[in-house]
């Protein structure tokens, strides 16, 4: 494959995987949360965790204060926190899952036009891995929510 031709199917693959996994992964997290599920803070939890130490490792650290104060900033002017809260989390970790696949596919096509395949498939896996796991999660919240509460 000439040169040309490999850099292109490296960058193809890197949006494939951004565009279309990160579209199906922030999906099928959130289809696991109602609109108004209380434990969606448990899951934006989990992202959080992952889009601060993915932040942290590509030298990106600002993005830290920035996704905390679009956090923070559905309290701003309203009063009905409790009603809406649940919603933007649940908008907030589809966000988040998708900037980690994004992230990821930057990172795939930045390490593999220079041949370091080893890193560039170990955050596009890590990434896909975790997202499994937190669907995982989301369904296991979801069935203990439509349980209800369990006696001590």
């Amino acid at each position: 494959m000439t040169d040309s031709l490999e850099r292109a199917a490296i960058y193809l693959a890197g949006y494939a995987f951004s565009l279309f996994g990160g579209g199906k992964g922030a999906r099928s997290v959130t289809a696991t949360i109602p609109v108004g599920g209380h434990y969606s803070a448990e899951l934006l939890g989990l992202v959080e965790a992952t889009i601060y130490t993915t932040a942290w490792v590509v030298g990106k650290d600002l993005f830290i204060p920035v996704w905390l104060a679009l956090k923070v900033s559905t309290h701003w002017g309203k009063s009905d926190v409790k009603e809406t809260r649940p919603i933007f989390n649940r908008w907030l970790i589809g966000t988040g899952v998708s900037l980690a696949f994004g992230v990821s596919a930057g990172m795939f096509i930045q390490d593999a036009t220079e041949h370091r395949w080893w890193a560039a498939l170990g955050p596009v896996i890590a990434v896909g891995v975790g997202t499994l796991l937190l669907i995982w999660r989301g369904r296991i919240l979801e069935r203990r929510d439509r349980q209800g509460p369990q006696p001590p």
